[in-house]
């Protein structure tokens, strides 16, 4: 499989006695007449003085000046953004957004040092890295300062609930499936437990009490201000669909402005047509009108 950021994934057959490549499935019609985009890698210092990479894309049409910027981590949080065909951002950059997909300590193929430098410490490094790349966009000039929006799914949304809670700077969030509470994360989720919290917290809740504490977005919900939606499929095993619930009671309770939308038979990742179109539709107009 291949792609780059204009076209579609490619499925190609390698013919071994002649060499002969065939694309069996040729996607590069299905853009046409979709906005152009433009898709770079951008490079920045976090305040450890450590090189962190992000995807960058935005119109090349759109006007001349700072643009608003679209942040959208990846989950995982064992995971990376490529630079290659990604739909959500070639969506948002064609409405006027510059999108950055930040790449994390915590993603993939950058090293092992890289890879192992959130763990224990969740949460706090995937902010310190995030946010670091926002303030050398905002330097550059190429980014509104005033008009910075956040959103993300699975540990993107975990992430994302991390972030409005320690900064206000944001006009809008998504919290897409997101984890709340890493106690009820680690109790309730289908995930191998033992193995994925021995990895991301160096134990589990009883025997690294401190670190799941230190690491839990549940204990600065208070201090969110930032206008968020939130998403959750009812049927989500990976993320509970009490996560998205704890942000919304919350929320509710401090009155920060905020709306709880549940899609009925949605796992983690939806996949009924109708439920992503109105879920993208939502998300659009959520930025739209903040």
């Amino acid at each position: 499989m291949s792609s780059t950021p204009s076209d579609l994934h490619a499925p190609t057959l390698l013919d071994l006695k002649t060499g002969a490549l065939d694309v069996l499935l040729p996607q590069a019609h299905r853009t046409e007449g979709w906005a152009p985009v433009k898709t770079e890698v951008v490079r920045w210092k976090n305040p450890d003085g450590i090189e962190v990479e992000g995807i960058l894309t935005l119109s090349p049409h759109a006007p001349t000046g700072p643009t608003p910027l679209l942040v959208s981590p990846h989950g995982g949080p064992d995971a990376v953004s490529q630079e290659r065909f990604d739909l959500f951002a070639r969506y948002f950059a064609a409405r006027g957004y510059a999108v950055l997909r930040p790449n994390y300590r915590g993603s993939f193929g950058y090293g092992l040092d890289f890879y192992a430098a959130n763990r224990g410490r969740l949460g706090a490094i995937e902010f310190a890295d995030i946010e670091s790349g926002v303030d050398a966009l905002i330097a550059s000039g190429r980014v509104d300062p005033q008009r910075l929006y956040y959103g993300g799914w699975s540990w993107g949304g975990y992430i994302t609930a991390w972030t409005i809670a320690h900064t206000s700077r944001y006009r809008a969030a998504i919290v897409g499936a997101g984890v709340i509470d890493v106690v009820t994360q680690y109790i309730l989720s289908d995930i191998n437990h033992g193995a994925a919290a021995d990895w991301e917290f160096r134990g589990n809740p009883w025997k690294a009490p401190q670190r799941f504490a230190d690491s839990n977005p549940l204990r600065f919900l208070h201090q969110i201000k930032t206008p968020t939606l939130i998403f959750h499929g009812e049927s989500d095993d990976r993320v509970p669909p009490m996560q998205g619930r704890a942000l919304y009671r919350a929320l509710t309770d401090i009155g920060c402005e905020t709306r709880l939308l549940l899609y009925p038979r949605e796992p983690h990742g939806f996949q009924e047509p109708a439920h992503r179109a109105h879920l993208w539709a939502t998300w659009n107009a959520w930025y739209a009108t903040h």
